[in-house]
């Protein structure tokens, strides 16, 4: 019996080694294969080529609603963990990006994608959640616990329950403020794979529901730091500010009141009284009046990223001569695919501002094909769970390798039979791969199976060339020295 060991010559398992010596085949020799080991090559996938980034998101496609198309980042992407994670924070931002409002299109409101990776389960899976606009003093009361951590009221009270509030303590003046991160701010796309928190189209808004001619007026915005005071604009990032009927609004960006040239126009329990909007949209923070008597009725009075710091929305009376209406936040998303226990808002106005999309929402996700093998996915056409909105690859497929391997001996012709193939081939062996998603594949073969070469005469053996293909022969692509190991009878 003699032993022979090969190595690589290439990187694709091809196996041509001379063989240095006196080596002979007697008359009906016998070959069988013993052991194996190389190193599978992690998938690669090149987005630099625009056919195969590009992605397109479709809502309600079927009722004629909006597609969003868009390219990930054109770099090479394999699927090493680091990698891997970055190509999908790029996916989210750019799933993230897309979700603008517009007008009549409510689609949007509070909605955050999320792609994630679990290693331990070797699983891609891509979500996304709708948050409900909430009443924040209805939280308070309904929820105390996580109130505390949300909202806080001081001074401020409920009209009669009907969605109305106004300065309830004659001491001083009245809030309702979050001391935790409520307000979400812009992704920072300048950094692709730099994840920022983020929801689509959040809002903090109220509207007047009665302004009196000698009122001193309040403020809604958000701030930086949830402990400076709320009475001076200097300290709010974004806002409005209004006194009294007679008086023009001003808006705040970095602490500065700016003119707005709008008067109030304000009739007790009038759905078209003016309102007010700070909210994030398509990346941006925007201050937002709606005013029956302006040309558009929807004023944008800044429109800019913003990525410096956590906001914080704060509500400030500075006595009872305004009553506030439609007052509504939605909260920043930090733990998707949990229940967040909140109220419902229902806006009563006659504007059409931001309300989440209350139909049925049914998502598509389009892939080009090799993406979407590459991310595990079995088609590259995903329609999203209505009921939890989540898609789940089934497995990713992370290097070079297969369920079955055929090791092919092609200079020497042995009586092998491939099915599949419907003709003879020179088969020594086909392997079973228990795990076919391994870096460092070995084999040892527990009992030896030998094949008879039927040479009827000696052969003098100077070199031996093998193949090793996947079960459809196709070439398996890996890294480093590659050892196979023939013995011969």
């Amino acid at each position: 019996m003699k032993l022979i060991r090969v190595v690589n010559s290439d990187d694709k398992l091809t196996f041509d080694g001379d063989i240095q010596g006196n080596f002979t085949l007697q008359p009906n020799a016998e070959v069988a294969f013993l052991n194996a080991n190389w190193t599978n090559k992690v998938l690669e996938i090149d987005l630099k080529n625009t056919n195969l980034s590009e992605v397109r998101l479709e809502m309600n496609n079927a009722t004629g609603d909006n597609t969003y198309t868009f390219n990930l980042e054109p770099e090479i992407f394999s699927t090493e963990t680091a990698s891997l994670d970055n190509l999908l924070i790029n996916l989210e931002n750019q799933l993230n990006k897309v979700m603008t409002y517009t007008a009549g299109n409510e689609k949007a409101l509070g909605l955050k994608w999320l792609a994630d990776f679990d290693e331990t389960d070797n699983k891609i899976s891509i979500f996304t959640v709708q948050q409900s606009l909430v009443d924040p003093v209805v939280v308070i009361e309904e929820t105390p616990r996580n109130a505390r951590r949300q909202y806080i009221a001081d001074g401020i009270d409920d009209v009669n329950g009907d969605n109305m509030l106004y300065k309830s303590d004659a001491a001083g003046p009245a809030a309702i403020y979050s001391r935790s991160f409520q307000f979400p701010r812009s992704i920072n796309n300048s950094v692709p794979y730099e994840e920022k928190p983020s929801a689509m189209c959040a809002v903090w808004q109220c509207s007047l529901n009665s302004l009196e001619a000698d009122a001193l007026g309040g403020i809604i915005g958000v701030l930086s730091n949830p402990t400076l005071d709320r009475s001076n604009p200097a300290n709010y990032e974004f806002g409005i500010q209004w006194t009294d009927s007679g008086t023009d609004y001003g808006y705040i960006r970095d602490g500065v009141v700016s003119p707005t040239g709008i008067t109030p126009n304000v009739t007790e329990d009038d759905l078209d009284n003016d309102f007010f909007q700070i909210r994030f949209n398509n990346n941006k923070i925007e201050v937002v009046i709606y005013h029956d008597n302006a040309v558009p009725k929807e004023q944008v009075l800044v429109s800019e990223e913003y990525i410096t710091s956590d906001l914080y929305p704060s509500l400030w009376l500075r006595d009872n001569k305004t009553v506030i209406k439609n007052l509504s936040n939605t909260p920043a998303i930090t733990d998707l695919g949990k229940s967040v226990n909140v109220i419902n808002k229902i806006i009563e106005t006659n504007f059409d501002v931001i309300e989440e999309y209350e139909a049925e929402i049914v998502w598509r996700l389009v892939f080009s094909k090799e993406l979407s093998e590459f991310l595990g996915f079995n088609d590259n056409e995903i329609n999203l769970q209505t009921i939890n909105f989540l898609w789940e690859a089934k497995n990713v497929t992370r290097y070079s390798g297969s369920d079955a391997y055929i090791v092919e001996l092609n200079n020497l012709q042995l009586e092998s039979y491939d099915t599949q193939e419907q003709q003879r081939k020179s088969i020594l062996s086909v392997i079973t791969n228990e795990n076919g998603n391994v870096k460092d594949f070995r084999h040892e073969s527990n009992n030896l199976i030998f094949i008879s070469i039927n040479n009827n005469f000696p052969i003098s053996l100077r070199n031996i060339n093998l193949k090793v293909y996947d079960d459809n022969y196709n070439d398996i692509t890996t890294t480093g020295k590659a050892n196979l190991t023939l013995l011969f009878k």
